[in-house]
């Protein structure tokens, strides 16, 4: 799991919802949100990690 709070769904932060908390932020994470990819059969994520 992801460490700390959830942010308001009606107040969330720009880009990638998860930036604030998460331990592998980049700078695009804080801009813009990353597409949805297949990283596995039947295993999506999106993340820029794997974008």
């Amino acid at each position: 799991p992801i460490k700390g709070v959830v942010p308001d769904p009606l107040d969330a932060p720009p880009g990638c919802p998860f930036n604030p908390r998460c331990p592998h932020v980049m700078e695009i994470c804080t801009r813009e949100m990353p597409p949805l990819r297949e990283v596995a059969p039947n295993h999506e994520a999106a993340c820029w990690l794997y974008a």
